[in-house]
């Protein structure tokens, strides 16, 4: 069988990223606030929202977010357990107290059936992580939230441009807050956006933003989006950095995960370092709006191929992809027995995967943690994720399901 060699994610910038990038450059400054302006009415008018703000990145924005809501030390926080860690060592660092619920088994977001059983006087807020590009039950938590008269923030770092019966993601809450990074279905080379219709929130937000002190530069974030960018590139991955995996997975070394993952420590949820939203993201990410819609549609018909050659069979699962626009695709990720086994036996065939690095945060020491979310702890160290980005070809996503099968005693598909 023809060897082809696919990167596990794929950096989406085209020559219309590049030429609005290098225009940017070539007119710094000119007209710069008025572009930022411009980038946050687009990106409300898209989402359907009254206010849209330009935030450092999507850890910074919930941080000011939260500082703007004035919660007091020991209030709690209901989120998912089957989430970025991130988060909720961000707002135990804050003084808060991040309560865990587990997770619905088919879509892997918050199961709302348990939320008011965990539910007391000193719960302030629920925020509602739409995972992997699919929308949670948003409209149940919307209700649970006016009954308890509680606040709700939309985690839509992974589902930008995903929808709930008709409506985007990040117009149900009273906020929401979204992720530019290159792995993400909108790239603008890092930062992030928050969204509100409260007029409120958003001049608290405005005024806390304009207290920020920025990092002038950060030499080692420009390297690794550039290397990102890079070394995605097919050609690129196929020359220089397939090679080294296949070493590494020969010697039985994990090194490439370990460069490239997160380490899972409380001091991760700090904002070190900010770094102001410059005039050329500004340009990328107009341009990467205006492809969104497009770029998600890729996703999620290879999403949707890809479950079907794979959905019988019954020792691997795979997400099941709605054609509604609530599950915008943007990380395919399935769950095994066989992790290693499976992650090294498609590497050495050329299909680069990665591990998965959402964790069950209810089973992270650091936490201590009281409260077991069965469901998540049981999935969440048998997750690898497929490459599934626009890029790929049918061919590209007949060829690594086939090998899936092979590797499971299926029949190989034509």
């Amino acid at each position: 069988m023809y060897i082809r060699i696919l990167p596990r994610r794929k950096v989406e910038i085209s020559l219309k990223e590049v030429s609005a990038l290098w225009k940017s450059i070539c007119l710094r400054g000119w007209r710069a606030e008025i572009q930022k302006e411009n980038f946050e009415k687009e990106f409300a008018r898209y989402i359907g929202v009254k206010h849209a703000i330009i935030v450092p990145s999507a850890r910074a924005g919930l941080s000011i977010l939260l500082d703007s809501l004035e919660f007091q030390e020991g209030d709690e926080i209901v989120l998912s357990s089957y989430n970025y860690h991130v988060i909720p060592a961000l707002i135990k660092l804050k003084g808060f107290k991040p309560v865990f619920i587990d997770i619905d088994p088919d879509s892997w977001n918050i199961n709302t059936a348990l939320i008011e059983g965990y539910i007391t006087p000193k719960t302030r807020c629920i925020i509602a992580t739409h995972l992997f590009g699919k929308a949670c039950n948003i409209e149940e938590i919307v209700c649970i939230c006016k009954k308890y008269s509680l606040i709700l923030i939309e985690d839509v770092a992974h589902s930008c441009g995903a929808v709930y019966r008709g409506i985007k993601l990040g117009k149900f809450g009273d906020a929401a807050y979204f992720s530019f990074g290159t792995g993400k279905a909108l790239v603008a080379f890092g930062g992030g956006m928050l969204v509100t219709d409260k007029d409120s929130i958003h001049t608290n937000v405005r005024e806390r933003l304009g207290n920020i002190t920025y990092s002038k530069h950060n030499l080692r974030a420009f390297i690794k989006i550039a290397a990102e960018v890079y070394f995605t590139n097919k050609a690129i991955f196929s020359l220089f950095v397939y090679p080294v995996i296949v070493i590494m997975n020969f010697i039985g070394s994990d090194l490439v995960d370990r460069l490239i993952e997160d380490k899972y420590t409380l001091e991760d949820g700090k904002i070190v370092g900010n770094l102001p939203f410059y005039d050329f993201q500004v340009a990328v990410g107009q341009v990467q709006l205006k492809r969104l819609e497009g770029l998600n549609n890729k996703r999620i018909c290879n999403a949707r191929l890809l479950s079907k050659l794979l959905s019988d069979i019954d020792k691997i699962k795979v997400p099941p992809v709605a054609d509604d626009g609530t599950d915008v695709a943007l990380y395919y990720c399935v769950v095994t027995d066989k992790i290693k086994a499976l992650r090294k036996y498609l590497t050495l065939r050329g299909v680069d995967t990665k591990r998965g690095t959402i964790k069950a945060c209810s089973a992270l020491n650091f936490f201590n943690n009281s409260t077991r979310c069965p469901v998540a702890e049981k999935i969440s160290d048998n997750v690898i994720e497929l490459p599934c980005y626009p890029d790929l070809t049918i061919r590209d996503i007949y060829y690594q399901a086939n090998l899936i099968r092979k590797f499971y005693g299926s029949k190989l598909l034509k």
